[in-house]
């Protein structure tokens, strides 16, 4: 399975001369199968850099979301796929306080939010409630889903190529100091679940120094993500969701530090492709 960063930006967009290794566009990511199939996680400003691979992608497109903050939807109205007649996209999400994603995006993509309406979309649509504690497959992709703590409702993601047995997780917007003793264990066994995942992408959006003014804001510490990396052994831990607070030079230090105390773990940056091999 191929992995490709087109944002791994937290909260909102930045854009300057600093931002330019780690980039500023926010969460999506793209998954694409050994037999050509494509995935997207989430649909933020990243959906830009992604573009020109989305249109190459063969049959229907799945989008998971994890959530529904602005920043994880803001290149939506724009995903190109939705807007070419022979295409076909798919939309899943669990249910997110109680609001499915057939409730929530014809919202967002609607006047006075935007011009258009997802009913002007020329690719047919199909929307997906995930069941709790069930798979859900779509073409070469296993998907299973937890909830994570966050302000609201959010899910982390397991994702499974089964044409080669690779896998990682997506697990953004997580506070992982708001969680409880067996909230952390469920989320542990759900990472061993079918063997330690091939890639961990876990939210690190601040430091241990930052956090006490942020604790409730919903987000981890790349420490937190350290400390889950060492703790399950997972062959690439990479910290996502990059506060827009640190530009490069501060994450630059910030991933020199954290590979002296784990030296498979990689702060993830906009355009980068990783593929997965097993373990």
């Amino acid at each position: 399975m191929n992995v490709l960063y087109g944002g791994i930006r937290g909260s909102f967009p930045v854009c300057d001369e600093r931002y330019r290794v780690f980039g500023g566009e926010t969460t999506a990511v793209l998954l694409t199968a050994v037999s050509g199939e494509m995935l997207l996680l989430d649909a933020g400003s990243g959906v830009r850099v992604l573009q020109p691979r989305l249109s190459q992608a063969k049959g229907p497109l799945p989008v998971l979301f994890t959530h529904y903050h602005l920043d994880h939807l803001l290149g939506l109205p724009n995903l190109g796929p939705l807007w070419q007649p022979d295409r076909k996209v798919i939309f899943a999400a669990p249910l997110l306080d109680g609001r499915s994603v057939a409730t929530v995006l014809p919202q967002l993509v609607s006047p006075p939010f935007w011009p258009l309406s997802l009913r002007d979309a020329r690719a047919g649509m199909e929307f997906q409630t995930l069941p709790a504690d069930v798979e859900w497959c779509m073409g070469p992709f296993r998907v299973r889903w937890i909830r994570v703590g966050h302000v609201g409702e959010c899910v982390a993601y397991r994702i499974e190529d089964t044409g080669d047995g690779t896998s990682m997780v997506l697990a953004t917007d997580i506070e992982w100091a708001s969680m409880g003793e067996d909230a952390r264990r469920e989320f542990v066994r759900f990472l061993r679940q079918g063997g330690v995942p091939d890639l961990l992408c876990m939210d690190g959006a601040y430091t241990s120094a930052e956090y006490p003014s942020r604790r409730g804001w919903g987000h981890s510490t790349w420490e937190d993500v350290v400390a889950v990396g060492q703790f399950i052994g997972s062959a690439r831990v990479h910290v996502i969701h990059h506060s827009p607070d640190h530009d490069d030079e501060f994450l630059e230090v910030l991933e020199r530090k954290a590979q002296s105390y784990l030296s498979t773990v990689h702060f993830a940056r906009q355009g980068e492709e990783v593929q997965l091999e097993r373990g």
